[in-house]
């Protein structure tokens, strides 16, 4: 009874709430701050992430207007608060917690009766743990298929026969579930490590249907086993190490030459592929290959996509460099006028970005050798102000640190970045300069000295 005004308000909202757009509705007690912030997957294929801002009423009510065309788990996140809500186009959920205790008061509501989100709660529990460096490659894969057979069956018993759960999101959980298997053999095994006489055993997992599953082309789940199984299919079929963005040109080849895939599979494939490497200072290497796929492509909606980031990308190649004054360390506010007559190298990157702190810590000998010679700007677009400023690459590394204010910023738009890491290089005069070494190699210090 703790809760019952709040539940009846939540249901009596619903009922006076116009269906227009995808809302959510939510109600919070002993909530610290008058805002709280929703983080979505927008656009599948650029993986683009929309973050809005709303306010909190000195009633703890809020509303989340949601722009989405299919099923997604939305994420509600606060300085101290953070939990998922699964969504559908057109439908709203209310939710309710206690922000003293999240996890023991949330309450969902639905229309129709559905509790689609008090079974996901539920369904959460059972999960893989990620600590598995000691296991050897047979006790790892014998623990991820133990604990996909528990989460299968969890799922046939709970949704075989319910009437309380939509039937978008029985088939969302079906895929997320057979795709985080999938996933997790990716990412926990090392394929170099695995002896030849497994290898088939392994890569018998990878049926033609599990690769080609064309109805979950909007899930994220199989959208990143697509991204992953391409650069594990392309190392097994050339038998070479390679780096999805060092050595794109050959994915390319590698997945466009391949009958493994069906087209429209394929075609997601390489879109993508020339999607995330059109960069200003790679325009150059990717040229052949973008206008093959668009030359190429059956698919209008990628096509459309790739041709829209390349006119953007455009701009940049040669181009001068988009002005902006950001928040240092200390609060001041530095401009990038501030470093006119300067060589200067923009890294975006962000907590969450494990490739960017690798080539941030890995060039930290490269800025001590060319301290005299360029100057180092990295900008955070970590959603939070205080994990940027709190973070060990802000706090240990060398070089001017700002806060970019997030993935929906100006700062993200005015430079066209699509994913992290992104780096730029700016001449003393302001303008780019294209194709230029990774900043942790050895190679861009001999670029730099020769500018």
């Amino acid at each position: 009874m703790k809760y019952l005004l709040t539940t009846l308000l939540i249901l009596q909202t619903f009922l006076l709430h116009a269906q227009e757009s995808t809302f959510i509705l939510g109600k919070t007690v002993n909530y610290p701050s008058n805002k709280i912030a929703i983080k979505y997957l927008y656009d599948n294929f650029t993986s683009y992430e929309a973050y809005i801002e709303v306010d909190v009423n000195e009633m703890g009510e809020f509303k989340a207007e949601l722009v989405i065309d299919h099923p997604t788990l939305i994420r509600v996140q606060s300085e101290n608060i953070s939990f998922e809500v699964y969504v559908e186009p057109m439908k709203d959920v209310g939710v309710f917690f206690d922000a003293n205790d999240v996890n023991n008061s949330i309450q969902f509501f639905e229309k129709d009766g559905l509790k689609n989100n008090e079974h996901l709660k539920q369904f959460k529990t059972i999960r893989y743990e990620d600590n598995l460096k000691d296991m050897s490659y047979d006790d790892r894969l014998k623990y991820i298929n133990e604990i996909h057979q528990i989460k299968k069956a969890k799922l046939q018993q709970t949704i075989g026969s319910s009437t309380s759960l939509s039937s978008e999101y029985k088939d969302y959980l079906s895929i997320q579930t057979e795709y985080e298997k999938y996933n997790k053999l990716l990412d926990w095994i090392d394929i170099d490590s695995i002896s030849a006489d497994k290898r088939p055993e392994f890569r018998a997992h990878y049926t033609h249907e599990i690769i080609n599953n064309i109805e979950a082309l909007n899930h994220p789940a199989y959208i990143d086993f697509l991204d992953e199984f391409t650069i594990f299919y392309c190392k097994e079929t050339l038998n070479k190490s390679l780096d999805y963005n060092k050595n794109s040109q050959t994915i390319y080849a590698c997945i466009r030459d391949s009958k493994e895939f069906v087209t429209e599979v394929k075609e997601y494939i390489l879109g993508r592929l020339v999607y995330f490497n059109l960069i200003p200072s790679n325009l150059h290497q990717v040229q052949e290959y973008y206008d093959d796929f668009v030359n190429t492509s059956n698919s209008p909606y990628a096509i459309d996509k790739v041709k829209k980031r390349y006119e953007k990308v455009q701009k940049f190649a040669g181009g001068t460099a988009p002005a902006f004054e950001l928040e240092g360390t200390d609060g001041r506010k530095i401009n990038l006028k501030d470093f006119e007559g300067k060589k200067v190298y923009l890294s975006f990157w962000a907590a969450w970005c494990g490739p960017c702190k690798y080539e941030i810590r890995g060039a930290r000998e490269n800025r001590a050798i060319l301290k005299d010679d360029i100057v180092f700007i990295y900008v955070s677009l970590d959603e939070r102000k205080d994990t940027w400023l709190n973070h060990k690459v802000t706090n240990e590394e060398s070089g001017t640190h700002l806060w970019g204010q997030g993935m929906e910023s100006k700062i993200r738009n005015d430079y066209g970045i699509a994913g992290l890491p992104t780096t730029f290089l700016i001449d003393e005069v302001g303008n780019f300069i294209n194709n230029f070494p990774k900043s942790d190699t050895p190679e861009f210090i001999d670029f730099i000295k020769k500018m």
